[in-house]
């Protein structure tokens, strides 16, 4: 007959050991899809602390003598991402879920291409260039082409944008802003015709 044997050289930090006194991000499909870690989840959130556990000795199926550390205390908080329908889901069925997991928040998954949210990603890729691998860009014209499909625009000889460009539809807006700041300016006495020559 064979023998069974371990030693503390095996014993390896899992996920909630790594993000002890952090955040812990998981894909919430790919976490029920594996046996035992929804629960064992549940367990650790719940004591606030880590327990090795084997999977035979839950299920008790095998009665081995093996290794038991001591539990180690948990401070983490778990983010689980996914669709609305597998978050009503666990919310209907799993009575746990709304007492471990009480916040949702729900992101668009379509943003409409304005020339604001065209601005918004070319400064978030600038900003985070350091960070991550991302493309540097010689100018705001070109991040906006690769970031848009669509032409940013070049300015021609009289100084103006083609129309339907992205420079186009912002010089249209600060046109039309400029418009509005001089109507309300002179409909309360604000801007004086010396004023209105300089903007």
């Amino acid at each position: 007959m064979g023998a069974l044997t371990t030693d503390f050289s095996l014993v390896k930090a899992g996920a909630l050991h790594r993000a002890n006194g952090g955040y812990l991000i998981l894909d919430a499909r790919q976490l029920l899809l594996q046996p035992f870690a929804w629960e064992g989840l549940k367990r650790s959130l719940y004591a606030r602390s880590i327990r090795m556990e084997s999977h035979g000795d839950m299920m008790s199926l095998i009665s081995t003598i093996s290794l038991e550390p001591e539990p180690i205390p948990l401070n983490v908080k778990v983010i689980l991402l996914g669709d609305g329908l597998l978050y009503y889901l666990l919310y209907e069925e799993d009575s746990d879920f709304a007492e471990l997991f009480k916040v949702c928040a729900d992101f668009d998954d379509n943003l409409d291409r304005t020339p604001e949210s065209c601005l918004l990603d070319a400064r978030f890729v600038a900003s985070e260039s350091g960070k991550f691998w991302v493309r540097t860009f010689a100018d705001i014209d070109q991040a906006i082409e690769i970031l848009t499909g669509c032409s940013a625009g070049m300015i021609d000889a009289n100084g103006i944008y083609p129309r339907d460009s992205i420079n186009g539809l912002v010089a249209s807006r600060l046109q039309r802003m400029t418009e509005l700041r001089l109507l309300f300016g002179a409909e309360h006495g604000h801007i004086t015709s010396a004023d209105s020559s300089s903007i």
